[in-house]
């Protein structure tokens, strides 16, 4: 099998969407803060060299995402209507919004950077402790730490985690203005409005609160949503979303400017309006990848304690959208249990990665696995 040397990690039938002739698009460049170029060639997006590997199996398995994926987007962007939940093409289109958060060079960048800085903490305290000959602390950000293929153990990571996001609803928006929907070279945005206002970023795949936000084209928006605490639309959790306000369509394209790694693409808006996008969102966009700090806790029986904490940088925009409400009367008990949709699930999820580690099963067999959970195996 040939290799296919230039890896893009956001596909060329993706950005098809946002184009008009299907061969080019609108770049705007978040360093020059204008567009560079009206018709750049979307064969030359996003993509770098042996991004993922040189072994072709891997290239093969993401397109093979790609190309399950492409009639069920074709078909909603016909429709307005999406998948029915657990239906094949449902799980299909969530592993390929799932997939495409992971692939990204942002996402690349973020794994590297967090394990570098958590690298340097961790062997800093050691070296502080230990006082070995010869060794600085100083010396230690002389290195850097990472993975030499970042965006592999990121698709391995969320290939693992696929069943957690089982029980998120989701929703069409479809845009009814006369503004667009931008999207960018990272366009998968994992936010939380309920916890908006904690400390800690609660965005991880099973936090209660997620919603996941993925623009199909100019007038087509994927929204993933926990239904315990978000009320989208009408009642019905079904239905789909006809949106005619502007401002939402702007807050949604705040999100995606705040969530780009370089670029944006767009398939006809001007420098004005994404400028106009940038002007309200610039103080809001992290200079961060990842945050790796140490703090004081309090343990139980060992008094204060340091701990390394490991995150992603929070997006400190609140978005106001008209459709999207928190729910008034969450249950009590969602709201008590710990930080998680499904406690129960987790648990599980846990049990079953043991036993994948210990060869009883592949990650491909969650199914299986509940299956013999009920059968008491």
């Amino acid at each position: 099998m040939a290799i296919n040397k230039r890896q893009h990690y956001v596909p060329q039938l993706y950005l098809r969407l946002f184009s008009d002739d299907k061969k080019t698009v609108t770049v705007f460049s978040l360093k020059d803060n204008k567009i560079v170029s009206e018709n750049a060639s979307i064969a030359r997006q996003c993509y770098k060299n042996y991004f993922y590997s040189t072994n072709p199996e891997i290239e093969k398995m993401i397109s093979d995402v790609e190309s399950a994926a492409k009639p069920i987007i074709d078909k909603i962007l016909k429709s307005k209507i999406k998948p029915s939940r657990k239906t094949e093409d449902y799980y299909r289109l969530l592993i390929f919004v799932l997939y495409q958060s992971a692939r990204t060079l942002f996402a690349a960048d973020q794994l590297n950077e967090g394990i570098d800085k958590l690298g340097k903490m961790i062997l800093k305290k050691v070296i502080e402790f230990e006082k070995p000959k010869g060794i600085k602390i100083d010396d230690v950000d002389k290195v850097t730490m990472k993975y030499d293929k970042p965006a592999i153990q990121n698709l391995q990571a969320v290939t693992e985690v696929f069943p957690l996001l089982f029980d998120l609803n989701c929703k069409i928006v479809v845009n009814a203005t006369k503004c667009e929907f931008i999207t960018s070279d990272n366009p998968v945005v994992n936010y939380n409005k309920y916890y908006f206002k904690d400390y800690f970023n609660y965005c991880g795949f099973a936090n209660k609160g997620l919603i996941i936000i993925f623009p199909l084209s100019p007038k087509v928006c994927l929204f993933f949503y926990d239904s315990n605490m978000y009320k989208i639309g009408g009642k019905k959790l079904h239905t789909t979303i006809h949106c005619y306000n502007e401002n939402d369509i702007t807050e949604l394209n705040i999100l995606q400017y705040l969530n780009a790694n370089q670029v944006i693409f767009t398939k006809s808006m001007k420098n004005k309006y994404i400028n106009f996008i940038v002007s309200k969102a610039i103080k809001y966009k992290s200079m961060d990848k990842s945050i790796v700090k140490e703090q004081k806790v309090v343990v139980k029986d060992m008094g204060e304690q340091s701990v390394i904490r490991y995150t992603r940088p929070k997006c400190k925009y609140e978005i106001c959208i008209s459709f999207l409400k928190i729910r008034k009367n969450i249950s009590t008990k969602y709201l008590a249990q710990a930080l998680v949709r499904d406690p129960y699930l987790v648990s599980l999820h846990k049990e079953f990665l043991k036993k994948v580690d210990e060869e009883k099963y592949k990650n491909s067999d969650w199914y299986v696995f509940l299956n013999d959970k009920r059968a008491g195996k």
